[in-house]
């Protein structure tokens, strides 16, 4: 159930079927399952949650424009504005206001796309919600018209979404069929000023060509939590752009661990087992 929602006409196949757990708080892959199951149950552990945060920061620092604000750009703004390094105490009437002379992007009004919309997807999702956003996704399988329009998502083909999208969340699994999805053709109807998140596997990307289209500015910015080859290597030409920001892996690198997923799932079927033998 991690990328379609499950239905009533794939439960009815499980005559002996007791009861489902859900990895999550949210039921969101769930229709129609109560004719089927009488025991119905959540753990506490939000699946994604912490991956969505990375991709989320990785989007504000192209959305943003961090990845333009040097520490040089910085230190030398004062002598591009002519101050001579001429400070005033800054007051809510008196400022250098935006010093650096740096443009910003923002979040409302734009269109958001997701290829592949899974947990993590969903959590992303679920943090956009509050921004005036249109969303639209792309899934090797499209979710039933009920669950499209309950979730707020738009179904639209690759080649538009990459047109149509400002903002593009990648959260695709890598296999045969996804290798090198994002592809040359794909990768050459980016929207200019896309900010493009990948939190999922490199692979679904072709390399050269998203190095070459970063280069000529085809798209605004690239931020990403993987890599093609990991560790990155050392002289990778991806550390040597400044619209680009690729971090170690670390989404999931939290600093404390809560329960394990797999403890808090048998906690549920004692907690099943345990109602079944009171009645």
């Amino acid at each position: 159930a991690k990328s379609r929602p499950v239905s009533d006409k794939l439960l009815s196949k499980f005559s002996k079927l007791d009861g489902i757990i859900i990895q999550g708080r949210e039921p969101w892959m769930m229709e129609g399952q109560s004719k089927f199951i009488n025991n119905f149950r959540y753990t506490e552990f939000d699946r994604g949650f912490e991956v969505a945060e990375h991709a989320m920061a990785l989007m504000n620092i192209g959305l943003k424009n961090f990845h333009n604000l040097s520490s040089w750009k910085v230190l030398l703004a004062p002598i591009q504005r002519k101050y001579w390094f001429k400070t005033v105490e800054a007051t809510e009437k008196i400022g250098a206001h935006n010093w650096a002379s740096m443009k910003v992007d923002t979040l409302d009004g734009k269109i958001i796309g997701f290829v592949g919309y899974g947990a993590i997807g969903r959590q992303i999702h679920n943090r956009i919600m509050g921004y005036n956003v249109r969303v639209q996704y792309f899934h090797q399988r499209r979710f039933p018209l009920e669950m499209e329009n309950r979730l707020g998502l738009e179904y639209t083909q690759l080649k538009k979404i990459v047109k149509t999208c400002q903002v593009i969340f990648l959260q695709i699994p890598s296999t045969a069929e996804t290798k090198n999805m994002i592809s040359p053709t794909i990768i050459n109807n980016f929207h200019p000023d896309l900010v493009l998140i990948n939190c999922g596997r490199a692979a679904v990307i072709d390399e050269v060509s998203l190095l070459n289209a970063l280069k000529r500015r085809k798209l605004k910015f690239y931020g990403a939590d993987v890599f093609w080859r990991e560790p990155m290597p050392l002289l990778s030409p991806y550390r040597f752009l400044n619209n680009c920001r690729i971090t170690p892996h670390m989404a999931e690198g939290l600093k404390e661990l809560r329960k394990p997923i797999n403890d808090q799932v048998l906690d549920q079927i004692d907690y099943i087992e345990g109602k079944k033998s009171n009645h």
